[in-house]
């Protein structure tokens, strides 16, 4: 699966690069398919709360901002995870971060917020609240079935 970030932006993302992520995957060098991992969760979480108001996939050329902000969104619940891994304490602006992006993009799957140069995606015309029903008219209905239900 593509993701949005790759190793070489969780690289350039820890103040220390690839010494932090070898500390906090535990593994010298740094585990690699570990970070792949996180990468491929935190873009799946992107992806279903995006996926719930826009089509996808979606064609992102041409849209830098976009892909850009999708990016580091994905980053801070990437290095979220990456601090968790090492059972200290994880830093205040990491969570901080972390927290926002899920709230923002909660936020967009239940419409209250809109994606940065949102024209790049159309929204989808799957998500109503509306049942809708087809076919010929019901043969028992309650008013015809007397009281027997």
């Amino acid at each position: 699966m593509a993701t949005f970030a790759t190793n070489s932006d969780v690289e350039q993302r820890f103040s220390g690069g690839t010494d932090t992520l070898a500390a906090l995957t535990q593994t010298t060098p740094y585990d690699a398919t570990q970070i792949t991992r996180a990468r491929q969760r935190a873009h799946g979480w992107l992806v279903g709360k995006i996926s719930v108001r826009y089509s996808l996939p979606a064609d992102l050329s041409g849209h830098t901002d976009l892909v850009n902000f999708l990016r580091e969104s994905e980053l801070d619940l990437i290095e979220e995870e990456a601090w968790s891994w090492a059972k200290k304490e994880i830093p205040e602006a990491v969570k901080n971060k972390a927290a926002q992006t899920r709230k923002f993009f909660e936020d967009v799957a239940a419409r209250k917020a809109e994606l940065p140069a949102s024209s790049a995606l159309a929204t989808t015309s799957l998500v109503t609240n509306d049942a809708e029903t087809t076919g010929p008219d019901r043969v028992f209905t309650r008013e015809d079935m007397g009281g027997i239900f």
